[in-house]
């Protein structure tokens, strides 16, 4: 009875790197396709304006806000104007058993910290933010976060009176200087720039990395393979 024609062991080297090397390239190609340069490349034209230069904007439209958390309004936990409460997420790094925390939102149900109406100092007037519901991106202070992190320990975060700040927001009034706020930046205006922008490389960078591994693998098994034919 024949035997199975089996591959060489010369040749089982390159046809490992070539199926690695694929499935890394196709890996680096899928997380580059998921980079958003869009974002940043339309905030770097949206105006930036302050109390008076709302007057001059259109309900509905769409600025940038930079100033300062207004003084004289009530301070919640750890002397936070307003606050985001987080819990920790833990997952495991791969390859070990190693735990690695994330620090996500609660729930809406349990945010207790965002005022009805947040006022922000923007130089020439206040501006008040009429919503709660906006998107927060690296607030500039965090209290009550325990020495020991187990899944489930909490903390909060957010802005103290006087903070830096800067806010994406439409028009609700703008007569009022009032605003429905989009997403809020513990920073100036040239900050938030630079933290989007440096958001959106990230795919680029790690799908770069990974691309480049792929096809040093594949042009390794190549060779390699060439060698086993001689």
């Amino acid at each position: 009875m024949a035997t199975p024609a089996t591959t060489p062991p010369r040749r089982q080297t390159p046809l490992i790197n070539a199926g690695l090397g694929a499935g890394a390239l196709l890996l680096g190609l899928l997380v580059i396709g998921t980079a958003d340069t869009s974002t940043a490349a339309a905030l770097k034209v949206l105006p930036v304006v302050d109390a008076r230069g709302l007057a001059a904007q259109e309900a509905g439209a769409t600025v940038l806000v930079e100033g300062r958390v207004a003084t004289g309004q009530p301070a919640l936990d750890a002397g936070l104007v307003v606050l985001q409460r987080q819990h920790a997420v833990g997952a495991t790094k791969p390859g070990s058993n190693e735990i690695r925390f994330t620090w996500e939102p609660l729930p809406a149900a349990q945010q207790t910290g965002v005022p009805p109406a947040l006022v922000i100092e923007s130089g020439t007037g206040a501006v008040t933010l009429v919503n709660q519901d906006f998107v927060w991106r690296d607030p500039p202070r965090v209290a009550s976060q325990p020495t020991m992190v187990v899944s489930g320990s909490t903390r909060v975060a957010g802005f103290a009176a006087g903070d830096a700040i800067t806010v994406r927001a439409t028009v609700v009034d703008a007569a009022q200087a009032r605003l429905r706020a989009i997403e809020v930046f513990g920073g100036t205006h040239a900050n938030y720039l630079r933290s989007v922008t440096g958001s959106a490389r990230v795919p680029w960078v790690i799908g770069g990395g990974f691309a480049l591994l792929g096809a040093a693998l594949l042009i390794s098994a190549f060779f390699g393979w060439r060698t086993t034919r001689l």
